[in-house]
């Protein structure tokens, strides 16, 4: 039997005479609790008891009756040492809340992604995105803690659906993998051009966590590229050459994509494998010691056959489409 004693002071209107009186909360359960325990659930009842009006005979609201009951369901939960009683499942959410949850941040996020697409960062609100959405702005913030948050999980959604969007065969020469996958990222940027302007080449003003992933993202690449040709992505002369070489293929990309493609894509690619043939010829002007020939070879021969690869891609890109 689980029993709690609690003295309350009764306070008595100013009006009354009689002096303020004890009352002993008791709760009483079973000793045997009932199967609902199991679930962390037992019937309490509470026993109002004023003892001075018990020896009269009345109750202490002055009623004919001594004691009054009233009933409750409470939940108990294990104490740290255990005291057997099972943690109520109240406490847990159910799957369908979880799964209502995750939905719900999905159709935020997808409404984010599309007006972080049509508008710079400084001209989205999480107001605005939180109407579109049909949810409170609080909803927001709850699952993404801030409007930076919210846009960083849309540029990982973006660069994602980006890497994806082309695929170079390990098996063939490094240079050429490097230019498919300069083509690859060029054609998607083309086909989502307001998409590559507003989020995933322009994201920078969106504040020091999104300017930290997009720096994380450009070592990356940088370390793809140095790797696949053989070098060392953390020798300081490969790290800065191959750092502007990067901030120059953006603003290549940028620029291009914001005069309405000036220049066809063959054009474009090869121009961005001859920037990066530069850069690595400048490292060896920084350290006389760093030997670039294969790289430089490896891209060369890249240049030569993009046109007829290009042409290639193409008529397997089409061929794709017409058999499904």
């Amino acid at each position: 039997m689980c029993v709690a004693s609690v003295q309350v002071q009764h306070q008595w209107a100013a009006s009354r005479s009689t002096p303020p009186r004890s009352l002993q909360l008791q709760a009483l359960a079973p000793h045997t609790a009932p199967d609902s325990t199991a679930r962390g659930v037992c019937r309490r009842r509470y026993i109002f008891t004023d003892h001075q009006s018990m020896n009269s005979g009345r109750g202490f609201c002055n009623s004919p009756a001594p004691t009054r009951m009233i009933s409750r369901t409470s939940a108990f939960k294990a104490d740290k040492q255990g005291s057997g009683v099972a943690r109520s499942d109240e406490n847990r959410p159910t799957t369908r809340r979880a799964e209502m949850a995750e939905q719900t941040r999905k159709r935020i996020l997808s409404v984010a992604l599309d007006e972080f697409t049509r508008s710079a960062y400084a001209n989205v609100t999480v107001a605005d995105i939180a109407a579109a959405t049909g949810v409170a702005k609080g909803l927001v913030f709850h699952h993404f803690g801030s409007k930076e948050g919210l846009f960083l999980e849309a540029l990982r959604v973006a660069t994602a659906e980006l890497d994806a969007s082309h695929h170079s065969d390990p098996q063939l020469p490094s240079g050429v993998r490097i230019a498919q996958r300069f083509r690859g990222h060029l054609s998607y940027l083309a086909e989502h051009r307001d998409l590559a302007l507003n989020l995933i080449l322009r994201g920078d003003d969106a504040g020091p966590a999104v300017a930290q992933a997009f720096q994380s993202m450009r070592w990356s690449g940088i370390d793809w590229i140095s790797r696949l040709l053989g070098l060392d992505p953390d020798q300081p002369s490969v790290q800065l050459t191959m750092n502007t070489y990067v901030n120059t293929a953006d603003d290549i990309a940028t620029r291009w994509l914001q005069q309405t493609e000036p220049f066809g894509l063959d054009e474009v690619t090869q121009a961005l494998l001859e920037v990066l043939v530069g850069s690595l010829k400048a490292a060896t002007r920084l350290d006389p010691e760093l030997d670039v020939a294969d790289a430089v070879a490896s891209l060369d021969a890249a240049l030569q056959q993009e046109p007829t690869l290009h042409r290639q891609d193409t008529a397997k890109a089409t061929h794709a489409r017409a058999t499904r």
